[in-house]
């Protein structure tokens, strides 16, 4: 979120917001309540395209998500995006 003036300006809506966008959201929502938490990168992989005659290389690739610790459950994942 960010400060204009002042005032807390809304967030972009779900709808325009990539998965970065919501894993930060998700995180930093979560810490504002007490619970650890913690941002998560990585690459998705796509199970059909291993050893495909044309495997996909680079963009499109990357997503990304969040972690919370509960008390006594551990670390549970969290993805906004899916």
């Amino acid at each position: 979120m960010l400060r204009r003036r002042g005032r807390v300006a809304a967030p972009r809506a779900a709808a325009g917001a990539d998965a970065r966008d919501l894993a930060l959201l998700m995180m930093e929502a979560c810490r504002s309540l007490g619970f650890a938490a913690r941002f998560v990168s990585g690459h998705l992989c796509d199970a059909a395209m291993v050893d495909a005659d044309r495997p996909m290389i680079g963009g499109g690739a990357t997503h990304a998500w969040c972690q919370v610790c509960l008390p006594a459950a551990g670390w549970w994942t969290g993805d906004l995006a899916a």
